[in-house]
């Protein structure tokens, strides 16, 4: 009897052998299939980012979507407190000397610091049958006032991204001029009529940046209109709970007489050495 169940055993643990393997390829299957991440679509919005909008905002990685609009913050320099240095309170640490006030976006916003050099970013991206336009960016002002006397809190400048297109916002004139660069020279045209244009899976790049009246408090929303594929859709930089802010300022202005920066070794605020800004206000 002890004989001839032998086979009957080496059969029963070769069936439980093949089972186990089954369960784990069912198993590791299951697993691929769960952790495989879906690629992104038009109308969502990933990462931490203060944009809302029907369009393709704020989506990251840019380079993993066929076709859309995305923008985001470029590095800030120069922020303007309404009060007394001694009743600013303590910034959080930063880990790199240069451009840190990006560091500090949180403590700004809850703080109410008005940004002076704010700028960003805008890519389109078409597919190789697509168009993408961006057609214009308007500011829309919630309230403005007079600037109560303050201090200027400049980070220690570092370089930044560079497009082929500039466009400036002009609150006063309502105008957006955009600035084309490129090897044959500079083209300048205002927004619209005019738009910077993607197609034929292609990237273009618009950079911008609000100036407004000198010396005043802004509040407020930036509305970006493009077109993706003849399809009209817009993204909005601010909200009602968190809107954009902005000190006014316009180009060619003098500099400020002094600005500060954070001194992390002392913990206090230091003057800053700004011979060689290259920031202009009023």
């Amino acid at each position: 009897m002890e004989a001839s169940g032998r086979p009957d055993r080496l059969a029963l643990l070769v069936g439980a052998i093949v089972a186990a393997l089954l369960v784990l390829s069912v198993v590791s299957l299951t697993v691929i299939r769960t952790n495989r991440s879906p690629a992104p679509r038009g109308n969502q919005i990933a990462g931490s980012c203060n944009v809302q909008g029907s369009g393709n905002a704020c989506i990251g990685p840019f380079d993993s979507f066929d076709g859309g609009v995305s923008v985001k913050q470029l590095s800030l320099f120069t922020v303007y407190w309404e009060g007394a240095l001694k009743d600013l309170p303590e910034p959080p640490n930063y880990e790199y000397p240069s451009g840190h006030c990006n560091d500090w976006t949180g403590w700004m916003e809850q703080n109410k610091l008005y940004p002076m050099d704010q700028s960003w970013l805008i890519e389109a991206r078409s597919n190789s049958t697509g168009l993408v336009a961006v057609k214009k960016i308007d500011a829309q002002i919630v309230s403005k006032r007079k600037a109560k006397p303050g201090v200027v809190i400049q980070c220690l400048y570092g370089g930044d991204f560079a497009s082929g297109y500039s466009a400036n916002v002009d609150t006063m004139s309502r105008k957006t001029r955009v600035a084309h660069f490129s090897e044959t020279g500079t083209e300048f045209f205002d927004m619209p009529p005019g738009a910077v244009v993607a197609k034929g899976k292609s990237w273009e790049g618009l950079q911008f940046s609000v100036t407004s009246e000198v010396g005043y408090l802004y509040e407020g929303a930036i509305r970006i209109s493009y077109e993706v594929d003849g399809i009209e859709k817009s993204l909005t930089i601010g909200s009602k709970r968190s809107p954009a802010r902005w000190f006014g300022v316009r180009e060619g202005n003098q500099r400020p007489n002094t600005t500060y920066d954070w001194d992390i070794a002392n913990r206090k605020w230091v003057t800053n050495d700004i011979a060689n800004a290259d920031y202009w206000w009023g």
